[in-house]
């Protein structure tokens, strides 16, 4: 049975939520100098399950967490204007996703270890939509 509480640590992160032992363990936040913010579940003092991270650099992450890394279905937001929706694995975009580039292009399709890779449609700035694959990271348009 998880209790309530705090835990400051030594960097200045602190952490207030369920807790069993001294270990964070169910719902909780953690706030620190490095990480932000999180707010969500943890498993045995990791972040699992369902989260939201705010980092400090702008960086924005809501979705499954599995060990402590983005794992599943998530929307990544990037500082610089960049946005991933989709699948991950070990924390890298891989699956099918929705991936917006800050001058406003979208490739909407496959990823493997974080690259494009595979078929999907590319959205141009001007709204042309060009259906292709990605292979060994070059775009090759269908005929």
């Amino acid at each position: 049975m998880a209790d309530e509480g705090t835990i400051e640590f030594e960097d200045g992160s602190k952490f207030e939520g369920e807790l069993i032992g001294d270990v964070p363990n169910g719902h909780g936040v953690l706030t620190g100098p490095v990480l932000g913010r999180y707010e969500g579940e943890f498993q045995n003092g990791k972040f699992s399950g369902q989260g939201a991270l705010e980092m400090p650099n702008g960086l924005r992450y809501a979705g499954s967490f599995v060990d402590g890394r983005f794992e599943g279905f998530g929307k990544l937001t990037q500082p610089g204007g960049g946005m991933y929706e989709g699948e991950f694995k070990a924390a890298q975009f891989h699956g099918n996703g929705k991936l917006t580039l800050p001058d406003n292009s979208i490739w909407e399709g496959s990823f493997i270890e974080g690259a494009m890779e595979g078929e999907g449609i590319l959205t141009l700035p001007d709204g042309r939509q060009i259906a292709g694959s990605h292979e060994n990271g070059k775009f090759l348009p269908k005929q």
